[in-house]
């Protein structure tokens, strides 16, 4: 839905995690790209007696398994890791056809890439297993962005150190 050109975002009722219930509506976007007057909404709280995560720290070790693997016509999808604390994703682990990746001592966020989609584009999204979040990695984000950040799934056997996720098939974008 758009009003005047821009996208809109919004917060839904109830925040389980914080206890707290109400409505945002914001503009975020024009024509897919964040408006940089206003990028995101800030909310601020009373003293509440829970402390609100950051969803970005530092967290690990954990195991990553990409289960269910790729039809052999799917276009090339990458997971990109590290296994230091200190350092950012920087080892790549390609998924193949008919074969679950398992990866092992993971810290911090990993990073699905997918290659040649949407016209031969590249798409990379940091994902943060600790609280299931997948943000992209530039500030663009339109349609294929949805498809393809929606299409990464967290498993209901995910637990605190194994987390399971799927990545969408992108043989047909």
């Amino acid at each position: 839905m758009k009003t005047g050109g821009y996208g809109l975002g919004y917060a839904y009722d109830f925040d389980d995690l914080l206890d707290l219930a109400g409505l945002l509506h914001v503009n975020i976007q024009t024509a897919g790209v964040l408006n940089p007057a206003q990028p995101y909404p800030v909310l601020y709280l009373g003293p509440i007696d829970t402390v609100i995560p950051n969803p970005t720290e530092n967290f690990g070790p954990y195991t990553l398994k990409v289960s269910g693997g790729l039809p052999t016509s799917s276009k090339p999808i990458s997971i990109i890791y590290s296994t230091s604390a200190s350092q950012a994703p920087n080892q790549t682990s390609s998924l193949v056809t008919a074969t679950t990746l398992e990866l092992d001592n993971l810290q911090n966020y990993f990073q699905v890439q997918f290659s040649n989609v949407f016209g031969g584009n590249t798409y990379t999204y940091n994902v943060y297993p600790q609280y299931q979040l997948v943000l992209p990695t530039t500030p663009r984000y339109n349609a294929d962005d949805v498809t393809l950040m929606n299409g990464i799934v967290f498993d209901t056997g995910t637990n605190g150190t194994t987390f399971i996720i799927s990545v969408p098939n992108t043989q047909n974008d």
